[in-house]
């Protein structure tokens, strides 16, 4: 696993675009709330046409994070010229550049912070799998709103952390890098899932209602709670919010801690049952 910082000033710019279409996945907190007002008001200030963009922000950040480009498998509703068009027009805005700067000094904070917990993530990785992710190049980066994602490109997976308003969200790291290793596994997916599916309440059912999906969430949700828990210099994380709402992350915890496996397998965990 090698583990290296990245900072793009177009992430921030695509985020201005998103703000300013009012793009409904974005995870919101005060301090996200803020810098959107002060995109909107730029952007309303300057006559900019809003371009309609609804979808997940997800497959918005494909167009400038995948080196491969906009993989649309034709589920998209503007093709990626379109979006990354725009994108670079309002970066030119004076306004925008000014704001960037504001922010800068913030994001770089954080992105030193990212780097000096990297021997400890590696640490946990190394101590506790025996496998490898196919890609070993990971790129962290601080995100413009509250949520984590994995990124997978022919050059290393990118991971996108949620903005914390005071230190890094290193649960979040944990969570997505788990991620990748479990790219690797063919996770066995019980008869009950469905039965498990319709007791979740709806909004988290909107986003695991596949059951591969919510089965490898659930998992990994338990993973890095476990993890977190045999690792002295990780803060012990617990189950809560969505991790309890989904309701199998317990059950896959209350496994992952009655057999304490020396090292996670990819054969431990496609077996792995409740």
């Amino acid at each position: 696993m090698e583990l290296k910082t990245v900072k793009l000033q177009k992430h921030f710019h695509m985020y201005c675009a998103m703000f300013y279409a009012n793009n409904r996945t974005i995870g919101y907190k005060d301090w996200v709330s803020e810098l959107k007002d002060k995109v909107v008001a730029i952007l309303e200030k300057s006559g900019t046409p809003k371009l309609d963009m609804p979808m997940h922000s997800y497959h918005y950040l494909m167009g400038i994070f995948n080196s491969a480009g906009y993989d649309d498998n034709g589920k998209f509703m503007l093709p990626a010229k379109e979006v990354l068009d725009y994108v670079d027009r309002i970066s030119l805005l004076p306004e925008l550049q000014n704001l960037w700067k504001q922010y800068e000094p913030d994001f770089d904070k954080r992105l030193n912070e990212f780097e000096e917990r990297f021997s400890d993530i590696e640490n946990l990785f190394k101590n506790h799998f025996d496998f490898e992710p196919d890609i070993k190049t990971f790129y962290l980066t601080r995100n413009w709103d509250t949520s984590g994602k994995c990124i997978k490109t022919k050059d290393g997976y990118y991971i996108m952390v949620g903005w914390k308003k005071e230190g890094i969200n290193l649960s979040q790291i944990l969570h997505e890098l788990t991620h990748s290793y479990l790219d690797k596994c063919t996770l066995t997916i019980p008869e009950d899932v469905v039965d498990y599916l319709k007791k979740m309440p709806e909004e988290v059912l909107g986003s695991y209602a596949d059951p591969s999906t919510y089965v490898e969430e659930s998992i990994i949700r338990a993973l890095v709670v476990y993890l977190s828990h045999s690792e002295e210099n990780i803060q012990n994380y617990s189950l809560v919010g969505t991790d309890l709402d989904m309701l199998l992350p317990a059950k896959y915890l209350e496994v992952l801690e009655k057999d304490k496996p020396e090292k996670l397998t990819t054969d431990y965990l496609n077996k792995i049952k409740y």
